[in-house]
């Protein structure tokens, strides 16, 4: 799951981010990392291994490293949460495998987003404006373990500095924000799609479906209903502001969501991780679900079968597409295979299985209208299906 969220405050919320986990350090791990182009020109590269690196950040997210501290965003909180039920494989019954999992998709999400999200406007010569994708990101990720209530939830908070470089000028710039909330639903379904990818290599059986809002959403099959739902208070307080407002998660819109949050949100406390721990296996043996028991062996992948699959996800998709327009952009098709995918592909496979596609002449290159930077409508790459094409000619 995915959820972008404003930035008020940059030192209270830094503070919270950095401090909350500080243990990792401790052991030897960095559950606190710089990320982007942007970040690395600025000399932020790597792990945030001190106050001092933090405060570095602090100056950028506050506006200080700009000189515009005055009416200034500091930036937004994608936060990327995993299922209950992989939060409990990885934390409860110990399986790092899906932490490491868990990190290499929230890097792909990123990708995305530095890749398409991050823009900036400036006055053009003409005394409009203009948008341009920025040169990078400044961002800095910070991996958590519990939710507020103490319950294990794996997720990372992906702090994004409202700060690119223009890649004219090579000066700082401010993001215009719009293309970043854009990017939001892709961005979370190749988190998704990727964990799941992932989760299916380390021998996981996945439960895959699509809510009613177009959403991917997976769970771990080994790990029962009951175990999640025990170790889901924050969710279940959520769902209990909304339907005191007559709603539920499928019917509330994001800011009805985000007010029920906010009013049963608890304040952080401290968090002994050891006893944590101890009391997660407790709670899971109470409820016949063994701590103990052995992560399911690596089901080495077929290469034969994932290409397989990555041409029938693209082929549906491009069905499903096809239905709705007669051509449509390479972007929609990749989001949309990846759905079709269900994780028995990545997205390099994917990748790989558009261009074999098009080159067995299956797809056809074509023109379409995309949305630009800024909402501008331009020309860009798209696809077109042999049924698409007779429905033109007829």
């Amino acid at each position: 799951m995915i959820s972008i969220a404003k930035i008020k405050n940059s030192g209270a919320a830094l503070a919270y981010y950095s401090e909350r986990d500080d243990y990792y350090r401790e052991g030897g791990g960095a559950p606190a990392a710089y990320y982007g182009k942007c970040a690395e020109s600025l000399g932020l590269k790597g792990a945030m291994e001190s106050r001092r690196d933090a405060q570095r950040f602090a100056d950028i997210l506050s506006g200080k490293a700009t000189g515009k501290e005055a009416r200034h965003t500091p930036g937004w909180d994608v936060t990327f949460s995993a299922p209950k039920s992989v939060s409990v494989a990885a934390l409860v019954n110990g399986d790092q495998r899906l932490i490491t999992a868990h990190d290499f998709a929230v890097k792909a999400a990123l990708e995305h987003i530095e890749k398409t999200g991050i823009v900036t406007r400036q006055r053009g010569a003409g005394g409009g404006y203009e948008w341009r994708h920025g040169d990078g990101m400044t961002a800095a990720t910070f991996r958590h373990s519990t939710s507020r209530e103490q319950d294990p939830q794996l997720h990372t908070h992906s702090i994004i500095a409202n700060a690119t470089r223009d890649p004219r000028t090579g000066e700082l710039r401010a993001i215009d924000s719009r293309e970043l909330y854009r990017a939001q639903r892709e961005a979370g379904a190749i988190y998704t799609s990727e964990l799941a990818a992932a989760a299916r290599q380390l021998g996981y059986e996945i439960d895959w479906r699509i809510n009613e809002e177009g959403h991917p959403q997976l769970e771990l099959a080994d790990v029962p209903g009951g175990v999640r739902d025990h170790f889901s208070s924050r969710s279940q307080q959520v769902e209990g502001a909304l339907a005191a407002r007559g709603l539920d998660r499928e019917s509330a819109s994001p800011d009805a969501k985000q007010a029920a949050a906010l009013s049963t949100r608890a304040t952080k406390g401290e968090i002994d991780h050891a006893v944590l721990a101890a009391r997660w296996r407790d709670d899971a043996r109470t409820l016949g679900y063994d701590p103990d028991r052995a992560a399911p062996a690596p089901a080495w992948p077929d290469p034969e079968a994932r290409r397989v699959a990555a041409s029938a996800a693209v082929k549906q998709a491009s069905e499903h597409l096809g239905e709705r327009d007669a051509r449509f952009s390479a972007r929609s098709l990749e989001h949309e295979s990846r759905l079709f995918a269900q994780g028995r592909a990545d997205g390099s496979e994917i990748r790989a299985a558009i261009a074999d596609l098009t080159a067995r002449g299956e797809l056809e290159e074509r023109a379409v209208q995309v949305r630009a930077a800024g909402g501008r409508r331009e020309i860009g790459v798209g696809f077109t299906t042999h049924a698409g094409i007779e429905d033109r000619t007829e």
